[in-house]
């Protein structure tokens, strides 16, 4: 073995139109750089032999495509398994480590069968090859069948490092999975540690401008194409008044004299065209339903594809924010800026409560669009001690992500003084 470690970062894409799994690869790649240097992460990305993040050129692959609709899901999961006992079996054959991050949430049934099975087989293609799998802070389930909780517990219990970014995570592995692990670390998400970056073209400078006119708040609201439209796999049964309740939302800051930047998260990327059903397409749709008057107080960036720090840097224009995407919400709250989380799934409760205090979610399902202005009227009215809070909580996830990094480095350096990095090849 030579001075560099090499690791393989799956589960999520560095160039993945939706920016809170692009956040999750970017924030690994960040965190290991100043963990550690002499680390070089091998990251996933589509059709790109290599990424370039941070001043360095990294090491790109192209893992195996999920199959297409048109065939039976029996022939799907065969030619997924296929692609990962090929190409990335080599990947993993070079690897010293496996740093799994699983989109944040995708180690789920939540996303149907093949998002499952696609999270699945990379995990457990490590663990058959004796490569260390270290699973990344995450959230682990739901699952909603016997098989898939079996498939679950054996690849914890086969991993050699367990994370999970939820307060309640440790608790949770062993209801869910009947997994007792006295090793298992909570770790914030690791995105809160993501720097913004300013974008440089016209559309930035119209939105800044926009911004710094000085007629009135800004509300950020992410409208999610998930919720707006659905997806094959996505039960939406619950969130049938999404549409309603968010138009509710825009027009309810409005009538406090302000005014409402509508943010896509999940869109089209530089590798990407913008998938049918996006945010980006949610936003357009929200605008469309409001009057002319209404408008004249509303925007929806017109950009290119900015990167998940870019789009971090366009969040930063608002005073208060709320939105569906998780990672859109992180990139709020991670700049201190008062946020509601407005949660489809069990995952945003559990990340915020590892994070701060601050009673920051909103349960679409559970509360309904009723509750939901006088959960602004609370954000608005408090956002200067929000604010406070959130800076300090800030700074504790950062101060906790690098921690949990350091350790990983020294870890990983550790186990490949004493050999057991690499044995298998």
């Amino acid at each position: 073995m030579g001075e560099t470690t090499r690791v393989l970062v799956t589960g999520a894409n560095h160039s993945n139109p939706n920016r809170g799994v692009q956040a999750l690869v970017y924030s690994v790649i960040d965190s290991l750089a100043q963990a550690d240097p002499s680390i070089a992460p091998v990251c996933q990305a589509f059709g790109e032999k290599s990424v370039h993040q941070a001043g360095r050129e990294l090491e790109g692959w192209q893992p195996p495509p999920s199959p297409g609709n048109r065939v039976t899901l029996k022939r799907r999961i065969k030619d997924l398994a296929d692609r990962v006992n090929g190409d990335a079996s080599r990947r993993f054959a070079h690897a010293d480590a496996v740093l799994d991050i699983s989109g944040g949430d995708a180690f789920a049934t939540i996303y149907g069968d093949i998002s499952f099975e696609t999270q699945c087989m990379h995990k457990e293609r490590a663990i058959q090859m004796g490569v260390p799998l270290v699973l990344l802070p995450q959230t682990f389930g739901p699952y909603d069948n016997d098989a898939a909780r079996a498939r679950a517990r054996a690849i914890v219990e086969g991993a050699t490092s367990v994370a999970t970014r939820e307060a309640h995570g440790v608790a949770e592995l062993v209801e869910v999975l009947g997994i007792e692990r006295s090793d298992v670390q909570t770790v914030p998400d690791v995105a809160f540690g993501l720097t913004p970056r300013e974008p440089a073209d016209a559309e930035w400078d119209r939105l800044k401008s926009w911004a710094g006119d000085g007629d009135g708040p800004i509300l950020g609201l992410n409208v999610s194409g998930l919720l707006w439209f659905g997806k094959d796999g996505f039960d939406r049964s619950k969130f049938e008044a999404y549409r309603t309740t968010t138009l509710a939302t825009v027009r309810w800051y409005l009538g406090i004299g302000g005014r409402v930047l509508l943010i896509p998260h999940v869109g089209s990327s530089a590798k990407t065209a913008i998938p049918e059903g996006s945010d980006d397409d949610a936003c357009n749709a929200c605008f469309a339903e409001l009057e002319p008057g209404e408008q004249e107080r509303v925007t929806v960036p017109a950009m290119r594809p900015y990167d998940c720090q870019e789009m971090k840097a366009v969040i930063g224009l608002c005073d208060h924010f709320a939105g569906s995407r998780m990672h859109s919400w992180i990139g709020a709250a991670s700049q201190a800026i008062p946020a509601i989380s407005l949660a489809y799934s069990k995952k945003a409760q559990g990340v915020l409560d590892a994070f701060t205090e601050v009673p920051l979610v909103y349960d679409l399902a559970a509360e309904g669009e009723a509750g939901l202005p006088e959960k602004l009227r609370w954000l608005v009215d408090t956002s200067d001690s929000i604010r406070q809070t959130l800076e300090a909580d800030v700074e504790k996830a950062k101060g906790r992500i690098s921690a949990y990094f350091r350790a990983l480095a020294a870890d990983l350096k550790s186990a490949e003084t004493a050999g057991l990095v690499g044995s298998v090849r």
